[in-house]
């Protein structure tokens, strides 16, 4: 009986510190910025969040939305630009040095750009 107890008492420690590091990505990390994109120009309804974080393990996390709490891995390719680890849209990121805003790019070239800041 002790046994099972304690492989029990294992795995659910083992889930729950598992679940902890999926979920907190955004705690303890190094935020690199926050942009507001806008969907349809002068419809705020369409606003979202984007940011790119840096946890503790060194990884690049892009988060959508004010609720994104795992995000998507990204990888830096150099020169401000990020890619999405797996993406079969080959989405890129790049922070534009002297505004700070964000660029969104995939293989046919620019989508939009993100300006540096919150959505309010």
């Amino acid at each position: 009986m002790k046994t099972i107890f304690i492989a029990i008492t294992v795995i659910t420690v083992i889930t729950v510190i598992t679940l902890a590091s999926i979920s907190t990505h955004a705690s303890a990390s190094t935020v690199l910025g926050n942009w507001c994109w806008t969907m349809i120009p002068n419809d705020e309804t369409t606003n979202i969040d984007f940011s790119i974080i840096v946890n503790e393990q060194n990884k690049t996390y892009l988060l959508i939305g004010k609720e994104d709490t795992e995000g998507a891995l990204l990888r830096s390719i150099g020169r401000g630009i990020y890619e999405k680890v797996g993406d079969i849209l080959e989405e890129k990121f790049r922070i534009v040095p002297n505004t700070g805003s964000l660029e969104l790019i995939d293989n046919y070239g620019l989508i939009g750009t993100a300006p540096y800041g919150k959505c309010d």
